[in-house]
Order: structure tokens, then C-alpha cells, then sequence
């Protein structure tokens, strides 16, 4: 999870064990009053990722 400057303003990564573990996770953010407008996606194959 980052915070972020520009048209988002938090990014995080979900992970689960499956599609529907990590939607389970994803409407429970939503859910959280606070929480106005989530936008999400699916990473097909990660090509090159660093930290």
C-alpha cells in the first residue's frame, strides 16, 4: 500500500489464493464508509517488477 499524489490516493496490491478470494477483499474496502470510489484490475503475467 502507497500513498500517492495525482488522480489516485492510495494504491495497494491484493493477493489471494484465487479471482473471488481477492474480490472478496477488494468489496470489502469498498464497503468501508470512508472509502468513496475504488478502481481495480487484474495483472495478467508480471513481465518485470522491482523494489
Amino acid at each position: 500500500m502507497a500513498s500517492s499524489i495525482g488522480p489516485h490516493d492510495v494504491i495497494a496490491t491484493v493477493h489471494g489464493t484465487d479471482a473471488n478470494s481477492a474480490l472478496r477483499t477488494v468489496d470489502q474496502i469498498r464497503a468501508i464508509p470512508e472509502v468513496i470510489h475504488v478502481e481495480s484490475w487484474i495483472h495478467l503475467k508480471v513481465v518485470k517488477e522491482e523494489h
